[in-house]
């Protein structure tokens, strides 16, 4: 991660020598701790089951945006309507970028789904800094709504500053919610004590409401609010005899005024004002007059995002406190996208030409675009996107209803609605009272760039922990590898620094410490296997809680019946054309049909064994015996079976009533200082040098015959397995042998990591040869999607193809410059029918 460069402080005033500013408390504070933000870019508004959903995940640094010079693990989870956990993803981060996509299915539900995102240094903080966003799968059919019961609401007054000042002319919002947390339009009265009324009040944006309030001293007030007929009283929260006033006026596009005021016998001499954008101080002053501050700060001065102005009193006190929303425009980046034509028919190439300017700062960055039918997938365009979530949504509590409308031009009416906003939200990154007792948060998780396992060993069936010696064997040709270590007496054991781009089978083994007889093995080493008298658990160091936060959800009248139509015209095509096979199948054609049967049997095979819970080698020598003829029955026995059709293994008959297998090749005699392999059947282990005898087996019962060599057996078995090993699975219609089970209770776990997603390549068709007779109809939603194209003044050229559906394509391009500036952009063509 980049060192933080602390803001410019534009405005060089008197700051206090003596001891700390609350300034300085708060750059020291902010210093000793990173913070991260996710967020995540896909294709479409929403989808149907059975879509993909394309994405890209950004990762940034919290307090100036900037992407991550290492290599960090992100977590995707996608939760179902039920909110449980359908699919996981571990994405490895690079450039401050990972591209990977969700496959629905056509039996998902319909309604609200949430994709939710975090690395596992985030987990050191709520689960509120977590990102998350609501997708809806649809096909355009409204589900029963159900009517609400009561028609209940609820008003929140947020005066100015923190609280209302008797005698000041204060200025105070309120936020009106139904019962379910929406928005409402409430209109009401105010009224004083004695009942007079004062003034008309009303929710004029977004359940947004400000009025002025001069209270007197002795008096109380209510507002009597209706809403859809219903009428409650609401008492306002008691005014401060004395205090401050901090009040802010952001309508004008040049600067922010802030107004400081002081109540009678109150002075602001000794005050301090710090203003700080997320975290970072860039205006500080002390003031040294007995009432009436005021300052304008110049917004082309500071980066856009919340500021976070606070007024604190001699004593380094927070006494009033105040958010707004700052706009730089020198900042900004421009998107301009221009097509070959305006108008094009179907499967007519479309060049897409992208240029970005800026008047300031870099140029360079990523961005991802993706082209789809406006036409038929309403666009969302007030809901989130990278450029309101980063600046806004991110540091604020709540959700912010329709959130983009603040953003889509830079009038007063969108300043002074968009502060609203600010005077009815929290800050939620910290607290003062944890910066000024010079409090850290706990970190527990550190920044994660490498795959690890945790996990803790116990006494058999019981939960008590026990000091132990325990294995992690990574069973993968790539990278095929063994470790050790020794727990403390609480059991714990950690393993970390591997780097999975596939799935990979691993064995953890663990035996319970002996000083005495691990002082005897050669060089102190333990001895290599599983006990029967231990348990492994693993710990789920990624495992989090789910709860869904508010967030903006398309509703089913939003949706479009063309969209409906045309996702059912669509499965209509691909179920007619799924069946459709080439005449001209050649030679390699088939061959690589071959290669894909037996990749899709080892697959099985793999499935068979996890069900089974056995250990799975993938770089075994493997014989399916249905492969032989006859399926093998023409052999006496599966000794004579083995001997004969599974390469590299010698059946040994010299000890009456003991055969022995050894894994052998043509320059190795058979001695009595070779070992034999060891049988492994359906996970029961039989160690014929020890006189171990199988039970009576016939070749009808074996499905499959595992060479394993002695190296890797030896990882996997332990010492006993130095000769090797040779496994059998039996048939599933086959007399169950031995317990299926043993291989865990032998203080063994064998784990299936998916390792680092690998994301597919969007596919775009390419008609520029001659389609053949009946080409199939392109109905795709989505044209075009590019998760990582570099941003550069010099420009993009992108090429595709217009399909078959006609209609106003919408263009979306949304990414991150490098120096931390976010912007979205979007534009039109159009495509009609020949």
């Amino acid at each position: 991660m980049k060192k933080l460069v602390p803001l410019l402080i534009f405005i060089i005033l008197a700051i206090r020598i003596a001891a700390q500013s609350p300034g300085e408390k708060l750059q020291k504070h902010q210093g000793q701790y990173p913070v991260e933000k996710v967020y995540i870019s896909h294709d479409l508004p929403f989808y149907a089951p059975g879509d993909t959903i394309w994405c890209e995940a950004f990762l940034v640094d919290g307090r100036e945006h900037r992407i991550f010079d290492g290599e960090p693990i992100l977590y995707v989870d996608w939760y179902n309507t039920e909110n449980e956990c359908a699919r996981s993803f571990t994405l490895k981060i690079k450039e401050g970028t990972a591209a990977f996509e969700i496959p629905t299915s056509l039996r998902d539900s319909l309604g609200t789904h949430y994709i939710r995102a975090y690395t596992q240094y985030q987990k050191n903080f709520d689960s509120t800094y977590h990102f998350q966003k609501p997708i809806l799968l649809t096909i355009g059919d409204a589900p029963p709504q159900e009517l609400a019961k009561s028609q209940d609401f609820s008003i929140q007054f947020f005066p100015e500053g923190g609280y209302a000042i008797e005698n000041l002319n204060n200025k105070i919002a309120i936020k009106a919610l139904n019962q379910d947390g929406d928005p409402i339009a409430v209109e009401g009265i105010l009224r004083n004590k004695a009942g007079e009324t004062l003034q008309a009040v009303k929710a004029v944006h977004e359940g947004i409401g400000v009025f002025g309030l001069n209270p007197q001293p002795g008096d109380r007030y209510q507002l009597v609010a209706n809403y859809q007929g219903k009428e409650k009283i609401f008492d306002l929260p008691d005014p401060l005899p004395k205090g401050y006033m901090l009040s802010v006026n952001n309508r004008s596009a040049d600067y922010i005024e802030l107004t400081i005021m002081a109540s009678a016998g109150t002075s602001l001499n000794g005050t301090d004002i710090v203003g700080h954008l997320r975290g970072q101080v860039f205006f500080q002053q002390t003031i040294n007059k007995d009432n009436g501050y005021k300052v304008r700060l110049p917004k082309n001065k500071i980066p856009s995002g919340i500021i976070h102005l606070t007024l604190f009193d001699a004593q380094d006190r927070p006494v009033a406190e105040r958010l707004c929303y700052n706009a730089n425009l020198a900042e900004k980046v421009d998107i301009n996208t221009l097509t070959d034509k305006e108008v094009y028919t179907n499967k007519e190439p479309i060049q897409l030409d992208v240029r970005a300017a800026r008047s300031v700062g870099d140029l360079s960055g990523k961005y991802t675009v993706s082209v789809y039918n406006g036409s038929l997938v309403k666009d969302q365009e007030l809901g989130m996107t990278i450029q309101n979530y980063l600046l806004l949504q991110s540091d604020l509590k709540g959700h912010i209803s329709n959130i983009d409308q603040y953003f889509k031009d830079e009038s007063t009416k969108s300043r002074v609605l968009l502060d609203y906003v600010m005077m009815t939200h929290a800050w939620r990154r910290f607290d003062w009272q944890e910066v000024l007792r010079d409090q850290l948060p706990s970190i527990l998780y550190p920044p994660e760039q490498t795959i690890s396992f945790a996990g803790r060993v116990t006494k058999k069936g019981s939960k008590n922990p026990v000091k132990a010696d325990v294995f992690l064997n990574v069973l993968s040709q790539e990278q095929f590898s063994s470790t050790n270590l020794t727990t403390e007496d609480d059991g714990l054991f950690y393993f970390k620094g591997y780097q999975f781009m596939d799935t990979t089978e691993l064995v953890i083994l663990a035996n319970i410490y002996n000083a005495k007889k691990k002082g005897k093995q050669k060089g102190g080493e333990a001895k290599r296997s599983g006990n029967k008298n231990v348990e492994i658990e693993l710990l789920k160091l990624h495992e989090q809680s789910f709860a869904p936060q508010p967030g903006y959800i398309p509703t089913f009248e939003e949706m479009s019946m063309a969209y409906a139509k045309a996702v059912e015209d669509k499965r209509t095509v691909d179920a007619a054309y799924s069946g459709l096979i080439k005449a001209d199948i050649n030679e390699v054609t088939v061959e690589a049909n071959r290669l894909s049967l037996r990749q899709e049997r080892i697959n099985n095979l793999k499935a068979e064994y996890r069900k089974r819970g056995l250990v799975f080698s993938p770089s075994s020598k493997k014989v399916f015996l249905d492969d032989l003829p006859n399926k093998g029955q023409n052999f006496q026995d599966f000794y004579e079976l083995i001997g004969s059709m599974v390469p590299g293994v010698q059946v040994d008959r010299s000890q009456i009533g003991n055969k022995r297998l050894f894994l052998s090749n043509v320059n190795v005699r058979i001695t009595t200082d070779v070992q034999p392999a060891i049988l492994v059947i359906d996970g029961m282990t039989i160690n014929t040098a020890l006189g171990g005898v199988p039970p009576p087996l016939v070749p009808l019962d074996i499905q499959t015959v595992d060479v394993i060599s002695p190296i890797q057996a030896s990882q996997i078995y332990g010492e006993q397995a130095i000769g090797g090993a040779i496994v059998i699975l039996t048939r599933e219609e086959a007399v169950a042998i031995g317990d299926q089970s043993l291989v865990n209770r032998k203080g063994t776990l064998n784990i299936t990591h998916p390792g680092f997603y690998a994301a597919r390549t969007f596919y775009t068709p390419d008609y520029s040869k001659p389609l053949g007779p009946n080409p199939k109809p392109d109905l795709r939603n989505t044209l075009y999607w590019n998760p990582e194209v570099q941003l550069s003044d010099s420009g993009q050229k992108l090429k595709f193809y217009a399909g078959d559906q006609s209609g106003i394509f919408k263009i979306k391009i949304e990414g991150l410059t490098k120096d931390g500036v976010p912007f979205v952009h979007w534009d039109t063509f159009e495509v009609q029918a020949q």
